[in-house]
């Protein structure tokens, strides 16, 4: 038996759904469940505001067998209970070992191999080299040159097997696992599951007629779409503003595109923020630029629709923009990431 977490919003939602299928694919007969215990506790509401609990059912008609279902009502929601209690968003959104402890009391015994992505090694932060290239990352000529460092390095890191391991781990094991974040990068071997992927992360959204509105002009033009996401996400992609990366990006789609017209996808937050800082994307003045941010709660997951129609896609290390981009079908499209390892066809 392998158990799956699942937590966050739609775009690590499909990440681990992809981490599902990986696994499926390692272990056909084995029953795999998913565990969704974090959207059942009220007090995470302060930390899970932006996300719509589990999204791929309402989005893609995609269900999952639920540990619930190995449990009468009441002992699921002493479960439940008993993982409240312990506070787990209090202490660096800890949640594996508490997770894995409690379905253990309650006669689920499973090897914990996940790992929580919102774990902050403070001491990591402070030390020397940490903290230097961090300062340089932020700065435009040290992004550049780490960018060009790293496609130097690229073979010594994106093309080693630990990712395709993980996620394809064929054992006999009762496993909890989940929110490894490896199906982002190029050696995760997602052509293994892209068949039944693709067909499972099928789109068949109600567009306003606003949004109609735009995915006409998506189609009829050389569209690119720009993900712009800043809100929670800032604070770990900030440098992607900083160090011109989106202004690599641009400059270089602007090469290879006869008449782009740009597509920018954002928080609500942040739209006054991009309507006055086209300069730090790329854009200038004699750029046909749409700023789209209307999308919010139920419907935000249409953005990515949205992105996963235009031509061309620049996105920063979101898992919302990766799959945006993954899912756009032109044969001949340019995606461009910030990060050397990520699955795109350009890294700036």
């Amino acid at each position: 038996m392998k158990v799956i977490h699942f937590d966050s919003g739609f775009g690590n939602q499909i990440s681990i759904y992809a981490e599902y299928l990986a696994m499926k694919y390692a272990n056909p007969d084995d029953d795999i469940f998913m565990e969704d215990i974090v959207y059942s506790i009220p007090e995470t509401e302060e930390y899970l505001a932006m996300w719509q609990g589990y999204e791929l059912e309402k989005v893609f008609g995609i269900t999952i067998p639920n540990i619930s279902q190995l449990f009468s009502e009441a002992e699921y929601k002493e479960i439940i209970d008993e993982v409240r209690k312990t506070n787990f968003w209090r202490n660096d959104w800890d949640y594996p070992p508490v997770i894995v402890d409690v379905l253990a009391r309650h006669g689920l015994q499973l090897k914990n191999t996940c790992k929580s992505n919102f774990i902050f090694n403070e001491s990591c932060v402070k030390s020397g080299l940490r903290s230097f290239l961090k300062v340089i990352r932020r700065n435009r000529l040290g992004g550049f040159l780490i960018s060009k460092t790293m496609r130097i390095f690229e073979r010594l890191i994106v093309h080693k097997e630990s990712y395709y391991k993980v996620l394809y781990n064929t054992t006999d094991e009762n496993l909890y696992f989940g929110q490894t974040g490896y199906p982002l990068y190029k050696s995760a071997r997602l052509e293994l599951i892209e068949e039944q992927l693709r067909k499972d992360l099928s789109f068949k959204p109600v567009l306003s007629e606003k949004n109609a509105e735009i995915l006409s002009l998506i189609e009829s033009s050389n569209s690119v779409a720009i993900h712009a996401r800043r809100g929670d996400l800032l604070k770990y992609i900030d440098y992607c503003y900083s160090n011109g990366y989106f202004i690599r990006a641009a400059r270089y789609i602007k090469k290879k595109v006869e008449h782009p017209v740009f597509f920018v996808f954002s928080d609500a937050e942040s739209s006054d923020w991009i309507k006055e800082n086209k300069k730090t994307l790329g854009l200038s003045s004699e750029d046909t630029c749409y700023v789209i941010d209307w999308n919010k709660d139920n419907d935000s997951y249409i953005d990515m629709y949205l992105m996963s129609r235009c031509k061309h896609d620049i996105f920063t290390k979101s898992s919302f923009g990766f799959w945006a981009a993954w899912l756009n079908e032109n044969p001949e499209k340019i995606t461009c990431s910030s990060d050397v390892r990520i699955n795109s066809t350009n890294h700036f």
